[in-house]
């Protein structure tokens, strides 16, 4: 249960240091995405140390975190597939494609500097609570303890 503290820590540090970088591009908002997965599974491995209440709230802040950073990818991916049909459907596509366009551009505004600011908030306020866990609670869980 250590490394999975350990690993979730890392990967909400990681988290934070993209969303702390002046531009974001599509990479970094998918890696950030990922990551903020990735966190929710360690999450889970810590569920038994935490409690059920614990982690549903932090389950659910990083879950929260993680839309707007969703909403900028999946404007990404809908652009590029569009474009990929605008090779076989040129008219239709490019009326659709302006307006995913627009509406990506109104995600990306979303994500002030503030915004990510507020995101990095979340992130860190379940950090430093996972930081805290006294190592007795997470021994106690440790499936892989039990075994030996």
């Amino acid at each position: 249960m250590r490394q999975a503290q350990r690993t979730l820590i890392a990967q909400l540090n990681e988290v934070n240091a993209i969303l702390r970088r002046r531009d974001l591009s599509d990479d970094a908002v998918h890696q950030a995405r990922k990551l903020l997965k990735g966190a929710r599974a360690s999450l889970r491995l810590l569920r038994d140390a935490l409690g059920d209440t614990a982690y549903r709230r932090y389950n659910r802040t990083l879950r929260d975190a993680a839309r707007p950073l969703t909403q900028v990818r999946d404007g990404k991916v809908l652009i590029d597939t569009t474009l990929e049909l605008f090779k076989r459907h040129q008219g239709v596509v490019l009326r659709f494609s302006e307006l995913l366009n627009r509406e990506l551009v109104a995600h990306r505004k979303d994500l002030t500097c503030e915004r990510r600011n507020q995101l990095r908030v979340l992130v860190s306020s379940v950090k430093h609570s996972i930081q805290a866990l006294a190592g007795s609670k997470l021994d106690a869980s440790d499936p892989l303890l039990a075994l030996e």
